[in-house]
C-alpha cells in the first residue's frame, strides 16, 4: 500500500463527496465579490464624458429646447444609470434668456434589458431641486406650450409597459424640492412654489398623469405656514394647448388665514382662521369648465377670540381660457343663516364676466344680497373693528344689487346700486329704522338720512358716504346729552370726538351749590328731564387714522376739534 494511498477507499470517496459542495459555495461567493468589486470599481474607471454630447443633444431632442451638461458619471449600483451635473434647458429667446429649467443633478436609470437590444432606454429621470420658469407671453402664449407640443408628438410607449416594442418606453419623470417662479412678460411675478414634489409618467399611450405637491410662496414676504398646495390628474395629447383635454384637482389645505392672505395681497389681513380649497377642472384648457368650494373655519379678528366665530363656505363655477389666464363667466355664491321672521336664508351672489387669475381683476362685475340678516353682516363688520364686538344688531335683513363700472375718460371706477334694509313681515319694529338705503355713487358709498332717535323722541338723522380712502357721516337734528351718550355706545368707532365736540352746545347744568333761598328751584331744576338741543356735526376719518368731528350748526360757539385713535 502507497504512503499517499487511502487507509480506506470507502471513507475516500465519503470525504469527497463533502468537499465538492463546500468548493461550490466558495466558487459562487467569489464570484460575486469579482462582480461587486467590478461593479464598485469599474465605473469611475470609465471615462463617459465622451459620451456627455450624445446625452446633451438626446434630451434636446425630446425637449425640443438646447441643453448644456457640466459633467456626465455612471453608476452601476442600485440600477445601472448615469449622473448628470448642472443641466440647464434653454429658453426660447421670444420669452427671454434665463432657463426654463436649470438642475445641479439629475439622475437617469437605464432600463437594464434595452441594452441588449443596443437601445438606451431611462426607466426614471430625477431631477433634484430643480428651478422651472413658467412665462407668458404679450399674446397670452405660455414658454410650456412648444415642449408640450414637442412631447405630444413623439411616438412613446405607456411607462409601465412590461415588454419593450417599436416604441420606448416613456420615463417615470420625477423632481424634488423643486421651485417654479412665474413671469409674465419682462415682469418676475411674486408668486412661487417652492419645496415641490412633481411626478409625471404616461399610463397609457395618449394620457398623461400629473402629481404635484407644494407650498405657495411669494418672493417679497416671508410665509411660515402656507399649508400644501397639491393638483393631481390627466392630460391628454393635442395639436395645441388650448385644447389639451384636461382632468385636474387642485386642493389647498390647511392654510391659515393669515398666511393666505399675505400670500395673495402681500401683507397679513389681521384675520384667523384655517382655509381649504377644493378646485375640478375639467375639458380642453382653452374652455375648461371650473367648480371650486373654498371654506374658512373660525374667522375671527386677530387680537380678538370671539363667542361664536364664524364659519365660511363659497361655491364658485367658470370656464377657464389658458391663453388669457382667465376665467369667464365666472360666479360665486355664500349662503347665510336665515333672518329671523324670513322664510328663507340668505344669500349672497357675486358675477364676472371676465377674472384675470394673475392680476385679481374682474370685468363685468355684479353683487347681489337677498335678505342677508343684519346681524350677520355686523359680525362681518367686527372683522374690522374690535370696538364692535358689544354692538348687537336688529332684527332685520338687507338686500342688495351693485354692479362695477369700469374707469373711463380719466375717471375712476364705481360701484352702481342700492341696498336696503328690511324688517320681517310680522315685524312690529320701529318703521323709522326698517329701511336705510345706501346708494353707490361716482363718489362713493352714500348712506340716505335715516331718523336713529327712539320713537317718541325729537328726529336724529344720520347720513354719511364712504369712499376708498375714508368715511364721513352728519348728524342733524336735536339730543340730549345722555342720548347722545346712548348712540355712541351703539357704534363706538363713530363716537370718537362725537361728545367732546357735541358738549359745549349743551346747556350748562343748574349749579347745586346755590343758595338756600333758591334751593327748591335748583332741586325742580334738577329732577326736569334735560331738554333736547340742535345738533349738526360733521365726523370723517381716514381708513386707520384719527376721527375728527366739527360742529356746524349754531351756536356758532363750541366747535372742538381732537383726535382718538381707532
Amino acid at each position: 500500500m502507497s504512503a499517499w494511498g487511502s487507509i480506506d477507499p470507502v471513507l475516500d470517496e465519503d470525504l469527497a463527496r463533502g468537499m465538492r459542495p463546500r468548493r461550490w459555495h466558495w466558487l459562487v461567493l467569489l464570484g460575486i465579490l469579482v462582480l461587486l468589486g467590478l461593479l464598485i470599481l469599474t465605473p469611475p474607471m470609465l471615462n463617459v464624458n465622451r459620451y456627455q454630447r450624445r446625452i446633451a443633444a438626446s434630451i434636446s431632442a425630446s425637449l425640443g429646447r438646447p441643453v448644456h451638461l457640466d459633467r456626465v458619471s455612471l453608476h452601476l449600483l442600485p440600477m445601472p444609470g448615469f449622473t448628470l451635473e448642472n443641466l440647464v434647458v434653454s429658453e426660447d429667446p421670444h420669452f427671454g434668456f434665463e432657463p426654463i429649467i436649470r438642475a445641479n443633478v439629475v439622475e437617469a436609470t437605464l432600463r437594464p434589458s434595452s441594452l441588449w437590444r443596443r437601445q438606451v432606454e431611462f426607466s426614471t429621470i430625477r431631477f433634484v431641486e430643480p428651478s422651472l420658469n413658467l412665462v407668458r407671453d404679450a399674446d397670452g402664449k405660455w414658454n410650456l406650450e412648444s415642449l408640450l407640443m414637442h412631447a405630444s408628438q413623439l411616438d412613446t410607449a405607456p411607462t409601465s409597459q412590461p415588454k419593450a416594442g417599436t416604441s420606448p418606453r416613456f420615463p417615470y419623470i420625477e423632481a424634488t424640492g423643486a421651485r417654479v417662479n412665474l413671469k409674465v412678460g419682462a415682469e418676475k411675478m411674486p408668486f412661487s412654489l417652492t419645496d415641490a414634489d412633481f411626478a409625471l409618467w404616461l399610463p397609457s399611450a395618449q394620457q398623461w398623469r400629473i402629481r404635484l405637491d407644494a407650498k405657495p410662496a411669494r418672493t417679497d414676504t416671508n410665509i411660515s405656514d402656507p399649508g400644501m398646495l397639491r393638483v393631481e390628474g390627466s392630460l391628454q395629447r393635442a395639436p395645441t394647448l388650448a385644447g389639451v383635454p384636461v382632468d385636474l384637482q387642485l386642493t389647498w389645505r390647511d392654510a391659515p388665514l393669515g398666511e393666505a392672505s399675505r400670500i395673495v395681497t402681500g401683507q397679513d389681513a389681521e384675520w384667523r382662521g384655517t382655509l381649504h380649497i377644493d378646485v375640478a377642472v375639467a375639458g380642453g384648457l382653452g374652455h375648461a369648465t371650473v367648480r371650486a368650494h373654498a371654506t374658512v373655519n373660525d374667522l375671527r379678528r386677530a387680537d380678538f377670540l370671539p363667542a361664536n366665530p364664524l364659519d365660511l363656505s363659497i361655491r364658485c363655477d367658470g370656464t377657464l381660457n389658458i391663453t388669457d389666464a382667465g376665467l369667464e363667466n365666472a360666479a360665486c355664491g355664500v349662503a347665510t343663516p336665515q333672518a329671523h321672521g324670513f322664510d328663507q336664508p340668505g344669500a349672497v351672489e357675486a358675477k364676472a364676466a371676465k377674472l384675470d387669475i394673475l392680476g385679481l381683476r374682474g370685468s363685468g362685475l355684479a353683487v347681489t344680497m337677498t335678505h342677508v340678516p343684519d346681524n350677520y353682516l355686523l359680525e362681518w363688520a367686527k372683522l374690522f373693528s374690535r370696538r364692535m364686538q358689544a354692538i348687537h344688531a336688529p332684527e332685520g335683513a338687507i338686500s342688495a344689487t351693485g354692479e362695477w363700472i369700469p374707469a373711463e375718460n380719466g375717471q375712476p371706477g364705481w360701484w352702481k346700486g342700492e341696498a336696503h334694509g328690511e324688517l320681517p313681515p310680522a315685524s312690529v319694529a320701529d318703521p323709522r329704522l326698517a329701511a336705510p338705503t345706501i346708494a353707490g355713487t361716482p363718489q362713493g358709498f352714500a348712506l340716505g338720512a335715516i331718523n336713529v332717535a327712539a320713537e317718541g323722541k325729537p328726529a336724529l338723522n344720520l347720513s354719511g358716504l364712504a369712499t376708498q380712502g375714508s368715511y364721513s357721516f352728519t348728524l342733524t337734528g336735536s339730543a340730549t346729552p345722555q342720548e347722545i351718550r346712548d348712540y355712541i355706545a351703539m357704534a363706538p368707532p363713530l363716537g370718537d370726538n362725537l361728545d367732546q365736540t357735541w358738549a359745549p352746545l349743551a346747556p350748562a347744568k343748574p349749579d347745586a351749590k346755590a343758595s338756600d333761598a333758591k334751593s327748591a328751584d335748583t332741586k325742580a331744576a334738577k329732577d326736569e328731564p334735560a331738554k333736547a338741543v340742535p345738533i349738526n356735526i360733521t365726523c370723517g376719518r381716514p381708513w386707520g387714522g384719527p376721527q375728527t368731528c366739527v360742529a356746524t350748526a349754531p351756536p356758532a360757539t363750541g366747535k372742538a376739534k381732537g383726535k382718538h385713535k381707532r
